[in-house]
């Protein structure tokens, strides 16, 4: 008898799709978790903060998600979450991107690495909220517990591993350089998320009509 995590006919590892959604949710954490060691050791290493300064970058990359977490749950179960995966997934790469690119060419200052780091803390909560909102609208009910533990085993071995990473890269390339490894995974994220086909109906509309032709009751309006 298969055990339960071996690939089978009722294995969720057999669904495209939700392969699609582990592999960008799994690159996304790398991109967050990398990212969260690369902009201290890159305000420090390249731009000479100080002890309080590389607080304060903590302190701001930090603060979505005590002031967003409610807001995002909220507003990611109106819209469709894979969407919101996607964009946000495009934003942190071009963030990332651009600060990589302003360090090595000496143009980034503090101040624009604090709005980096606040933008990318705000997109990866959103993120983070729109995943799990993602697998209940991907996959069948009866799949929901293997989805969950794939998903979250996935994002505690990033939360090992990014770190470690990030540390890795900087020491031996450079903070601008792990910085653009950073938007390298948020782009695999975008690149997998786009590549799922399965439709995802627009939460909270009663007949959308455009998203799904079949009509579950056959109303005539």
């Amino acid at each position: 008898m298969p055990s339960p995590s071996s690939p089978s006919s009722s294995s969720i590892w057999r669904d495209a799709d939700f392969r699609r959604l582990w592999a960008g949710q799994t690159a996304s954490q790398l991109g967050e978790h990398t990212t969260l060691v690369v902009l201290p050791l890159f305000a420090v290493l390249t731009l000479d903060a100080g002890a309080g300064q590389l607080g304060a970058l903590r302190a701001v990359g930090q603060a979505p998600i005590l002031l967003l977490s409610l807001l995002a749950g909220a507003w990611v179960d109106r819209w469709r979450a894979r969407t919101v995966m996607v964009l946000t997934d495009a934003a942190r790469a071009v963030a990332l991107g651009a600060a990589a690119v302003a360090g090595l060419l000496g143009l980034l200052g503090l101040p624009a690495l604090f709005v980096v780091a606040f933008t990318v803390g705000a997109l990866s909560v959103l993120f983070d909220v729109a995943y799990q909102a993602s697998l209940v609208r991907l996959v069948r009910r009866d799949q929901l517990m293997q989805g969950n533990s794939a998903l979250e085993g996935s994002r505690s071995a990033a939360q090992i591993g990014g770190p470690a990473l990030g540390g890795a890269l900087v020491s031996l390339l450079s903070a601008p350089v792990a910085a653009a490894s950073g938007a390298f995974f948020f782009a695999v994220s975008f690149v997998s998320l786009r590549r799922i086909r399965r439709a995802e109906a627009v939460p909270g509309r009663a007949t959308p009509v455009a998203e799904r032709p079949e009509r579950p009751r056959g109303s005539g309006s």
